[in-house]
């Protein structure tokens, strides 16, 4: 349960002012169902903005595409350092 509490904490914007110790002490007593209830509003509410920008992204094939080829070629890149230095290494240079 203290890890649900932490979780809450971390997310309510009304418990920014307060300890976690003070959090806690002020859900004292709220019955499961409800406290349930504000910890689902809470991560539904932080993670909505996240999930967004996820179906945007995942919408725009143009932008898959063009991040999928500057990500090749920086690893393109990366490899032909390594492998040179490799090369160098073992002798083969």
């Amino acid at each position: 349960m203290s890890n649900l509490v932490e979780i809450l904490y971390h997310l309510d914007p009304d418990a920014r002012h307060m300890s976690i110790e003070d959090y806690a002490l002020q859900l004292d007593g709220t019955n499961m169902p409800a406290f349930k209830a504000k910890l689902t509003e809470h991560v539904q509410s932080t993670v909505k903005p996240i999930r967004q920008r996820y179906e945007d992204i995942i919408a725009d094939r143009k932008l898959l595409i063009e991040v999928r080829h500057e990500g090749k070629a920086r690893a393109k890149e990366n490899s032909k350092k390594i492998m040179s230095t490799v090369k160098a290494t073992v002798g083969l240079a």
